[in-house]
């Protein structure tokens, strides 16, 4: 049972800013965990049925909330279970809707450079949380068959990020502007 029902009836920002706040606020309750990202699997139709805008406000909340930190770069950053919880949902959405995702590609692809630099081990990460961090490390081998399955359009789209990322000087996640993004 989720403990947060997204209603179609319920307007897009109020409810991504609802999802967003109960990640930030009570990331150790793996309860209100599960039952956001219930939420945020329910109102992932946006990418599909939403604006730009709206696409890319609800890619960046993923993105965002499956780092440890954001806006400050910190080599002593941790993941924590939550991180990987957030970024397994995230790769499912990009999954399900990896024909909607245009210009999004940047922040995920983004998102995902940034996660590799990070320690997998870690004294925040329970057994669980090691484990999936494990399987979601493995996930970046597998990049090239998923791009078999895009279409020429998106991934298009996707290998355009892919150059403006390895084309950019190394960008810390303190160091992100909005051109960036």
């Amino acid at each position: 049972k989720s403990c947060l029902h997204v209603d179609e009836e319920i307007s897009f920002s109020p409810s991504l800013a609802i999802l967003q706040h109960f990640l930030k606020r009570f990331p150790g309750s793996r309860e209100i965990v599960h039952g956001t990202l219930v939420g945020y699997n329910r109102l992932a139709h946006i990418i599909q049925t939403g604006n730009a805008l709206q696409r890319k406000a609800f890619v960046s909340s993923l993105c965002k909330l499956s780092l440890p930190s954001w806006g400050k770069y910190d080599d002593a950053t941790q993941l924590q279970d939550h991180n990987m919880e957030v970024l397994v949902c995230m790769l499912q959405i990009v999954h399900k809707h990896r024909e909607n995702l245009m210009s999004e590609w940047y922040m995920i692809l983004w998102t995902l450079e940034e996660l590799s630099t990070l320690n997998i081990s870690s004294p925040k990460l329970s057994d669980e949380g090691y484990r999936t961090a494990i399987i979601v490390s493995i996930t970046y081998s597998r990049l090239a068959p998923f791009t078999t399955v895009l279409s020429l359009e998106s991934l298009s789209s996707m290998l355009d990020a892919l150059i403006e990322i390895a084309k950019s000087p190394k960008v810390r996640r303190g160091d992100i502007t909005m051109e960036h993004l």
